[in-house]
């Protein structure tokens, strides 16, 4: 059976098996290996946690008592017949003092170590895990029976200190992923990836993992909590679309890890609890809460990715052509050309749209409240959902000046327009404006980029370019509009720099 206290550490730690000192630093993290009637103990100290773990086979011996002695604290071990305590901590020896000897209850565990085990006075009981490894929960340690731990290619000693110091934080008993920050960010924006069902419903398995014990993940509860952007639940719910999530525990499965306490690489096992979440179509960013107890341990985010084109799914396909063509009906009229129809979208979008990183996305705006992410962070900022995104388009959102090709799309799918700009057999954008024999006589759109678009100074700016009708009759395409050649228009689409530009967005009921 394996014991273990943990124990306020003083400036000085005594070990006494009838009484033999040892001398610890207290400001810097010890291992500590000493022999008690031919067992081996070992000592864990942690500086950042100030706690001493103690931990060793009792076979014949009680492991621990904590007394005090003039201040100081002790750690008093009882073997069998004879008692002798040989301390190896780089170089220092403690000797037994043969003249002292002390009354413990031997047997089972001592009375300490039932007030301690698992921060509420109650020792968890011992299960298999699937690896065959004894396995204990709460605040136990030695899960690890072997003396090595198999990761990977490479083995390392396996650790049988106090586990909860394999999460770094002492108040963690595991995360989605171990050693998480305890929000569940990592850096700027930690997040996995919903992937898509044609319905337009979302799905993904995450593992939340622990050090602790396989028993340990029966404790912990979890509920999932919809984060979608309150500007995007708004177009949801105009236009009917579900939303909703829920998640489900699946199997357990068990690995293996490695990780450096105190200079010194060990390895470990560590226990998982298979968890599938799934979302509805206008949910698109869920938060996934693991706690323990009722407290909140560890939490992870899980983000739409629905792509445009092949990686969206077919119902967001539907959904982005319903909400833009529901803006059309309201910008256009009977009898507008195409021009001016695309110059109303324009138009439109100009007013409403917002630029990346300037005063109209400044943070903690209304704004910026209702297109963020649970507060952390912008939807857009997350980058790997552009379908909600351009869905988001006519409705207040965001975008540079690519949101040219937004409007070029509308020309070619909403009014029937080609691409006018053909180069080997291709449509694409124009770069060189010597290269206008490239146009075709129809009427049509194209992009210009740097230097053929409006503003050849930009390093990457972009314009959507109409067309009338008509062949092109000279090479120099931007300076002669004229002289027999057919009009062309160039339209810029960009988001605003200030908020005080921003226009009303046309509401979709």
């Amino acid at each position: 059976m394996r014991k273990r206290v943990i124990a306020t550490l003083m400036a000085t730690l005594i070990f006494v098996s009838g009484f033999s000192a040892l001398t610890l630093r207290a400001d810097a993290a010890e291992i500590v290996s000493v022999k008690v009637s031919g067992t081996k103990v070992q000592f864990v100290l942690d500086r950042k946690t100030m706690t001493a773990t103690v931990d060793g086979d009792a076979s014949g011996v009680t492991l621990p008592e904590k007394i005090k002695i003039n201040g100081y604290l002790y750690f008093k071990v009882v073997g069998g017949e004879k008692e002798a305590a040989k301390a190896d901590n780089k170089g220092t020896t403690g000797k037994a003092d043969k003249g002292t000897t002390d009354k413990t209850t031997t047997g089972s565990a001592s009375k300490v170590d039932k007030a301690t085990t698992d921060n509420k006075g109650k020792t968890d009981k011992p299960s298999t895990a699937n690896n065959d490894s004894k396995v204990t929960t709460g605040n136990t340690a030695n899960i690890e029976t072997s003396d090595e731990i198999l990761v990977g290619r490479k083995r390392y000693p396996a650790y049988k200190g106090d586990r909860n110091l394999l999460t770094g934080f002492s108040n963690k008993t595991g995360g989605f992923q171990e050693f998480h920050a305890g929000d569940g960010y990592q850096g700027r924006y930690d997040y996995h990836l919903f992937k898509t069902n044609e319905d337009g419903s979302f799905y993904r398995t995450i593992t939340f993992q622990t050090s602790l014990g396989e028993t340990e993940l029966d404790k912990v509860t979890f509920e999932v909590i919809d984060v979608t952007p309150k500007a995007f639940k708004e177009l949801f719910d105009a236009m009917n679309v579900p939303d909703g999530a829920r998640v489900s525990r699946g199997e357990t499965v068990t690995g293996t890890k490695a990780k450096k306490i105190n200079g010194v690489s060990y390895g470990f096992t560590y226990f998982g609890k298979v968890l599938t979440v799934e979302a509805k179509q206008g949910t698109r960013a869920v938060k996934v809460v693991a706690k323990r107890a009722g407290k909140v341990i560890d939490a992870a985010y899980l983000i739409s990715n629905s792509n445009f084109g092949k990686k969206a799914s077919a119902a967001d396909m539907r959904l982005y052509d319903t909400v833009r063509h529901k803006i059309e009906s309201v910008l256009w009229t009977d009898g507008m050309s195409n021009l001016e129809k695309l110059e109303a979208m324009a138009a439109y979008l100009n007013k409403t749209l917002r630029y990346p990183g300037t005063q109209a996305c400044e943070k903690g705006t209304k704004w910026w409240n209702d297109f963020s992410v649970d507060g952390k962070d912008l939807f857009y900022n997350i980058n790997c959902d552009d379908m909600s995104n351009y869905i988001m388009f006519y409705q207040g959102g965001i975008k540079t000046c690519y949101a040219a090709y937004n409007l070029m799309d509308l020309a070619k799918r909403d009014l029937g327009l080609p691409a006018v700009y053909v180069e080997n057999g291709r449509a694409t954008d124009m770069t060189d404006p010597s290269k206008a024999r490239y146009l075709t006589a129809d009427e049509g759109v194209f992009i210009g980029a740097v230097k053929c678009s409006r503003t050849p100074s930009a390093l990457d700016h972009v314009t959507l370019w109409y067309k009338e009708a008509g062949a092109w009759k000279t090479p120099q395409f931007f300076r002669k509009p004229g002289d027999g050649n057919p009009n062309i228009k160039g339209i810029d689409v960009a988001g605003n720099t200030s908020a005080k530009a921003v226009g009303e967005i046309i509401k979709l009921k």
